[in-house]
């Protein structure tokens, strides 16, 4: 009798587990909130992430805002890592460049531009625009397990003005880096512009075929770069870690624990 009720409970505990399993090991994502304006998504099936920051004003505002970014993270032990796409072409505003449709075939990103110009083997050679300030920058390559600085070579900010003429458009340079390309063809400029606010943006250089080119950081105003950027997960929720020479997003709803909002199957 006892072996027949304990062939029944291995059943019934076989039975349940094929009901509960697939509840808590196919999980697809994690919505994460620190404000009523932010969604922080990890996305488990893939190991990808987005988070997005909407304000909408209110009667008596004139201005809302939003923000977004997407990538990749790997976890090890209780901390989460980012790793950033590069920004869509259609979050360069309209106004600023227009290339032919030839030249997006060939370019892919409308906010990058080659030029046509010599650059020593093993080195990069990235104009800015007008807004940018790249005699505060700094280069990193980017690895799994974090950055690694790479001294800029140079900096130059041209003292004539020079034009880069498009098919439909054309460029003025205003100033440039040149740095040493990473072995790995993954780069990322930080641009530190003072204690209160910095930003980044990621190069996939396997994406970008050229030596030299020209950059528009007004494709980053809307869009967050989260590229090294670490997180202590635990159970209630995630936390961003302070690192050593690393100024981003010391201030803001990112620097606010996001608790667990709901998790979707």
């Amino acid at each position: 009798m006892k072996q027949k009720s304990a062939h029944r409970f291995r059943q019934l505990t076989i039975w349940m587990g094929f009901l509960v399993f697939p509840m808590f090991s196919f999980s697809q994502h994690v919505i994460y909130k620190s404000d009523p304006t932010n969604e922080f998504i990890l996305i488990e099936q893939d190991s990808t992430y987005t988070y997005s920051e909407v304000y909408n004003p209110k009667a008596n505002e004139d201005l809302g805002y939003r923000y977004y970014a997407k990538g990749r993270y790997k976890i090890h032990k209780d901390t989460v890592t980012l790793f950033s796409e590069m920004p869509e072409n259609d979050l360069l505003p309209g106004f600023v460049h227009k290339l032919s449709p030839s030249e997006l075939n060939t370019n892919k990103f409308s906010y990058i531009y080659p030029i046509k110009e010599y650059v020593q083997a093993g080195y990069l050679k990235i104009y800015f625009d007008n807004i940018a300030e790249p005699d505060k920058y700094q280069a990193f390559e980017v690895t799994d397990t974090g950055l690694k600085s790479i001294p800029i070579r140079a900096f130059k900010r041209l003292e004539k003005d020079s034009i880069l003429y498009t098919e439909k458009d054309n460029i003025r340079l205003f100033h440039y880096i040149e740095i040493k390309k990473p072995e790995n063809n993954k780069l990322l400029i930080m641009a530190i512009e003072d204690h209160h606010r910095s930003q980044s943006y990621f190069f996939d250089l396997e994406k970008i075929p050229f030596t030299s080119f020209h950059f528009y950081t007004r494709v980053y105003s809307t869009y967050y770069d989260f590229t090294g950027l670490k997180f202590l997960m635990t159970k209630q929720g995630l936390k961003k870690i302070k690192q050593i020479g690393d100024p981003r997003y010391r201030h803001g709803l990112l620097n606010i624990p996001f608790e667990p909002f709901i998790r979707k199957y």
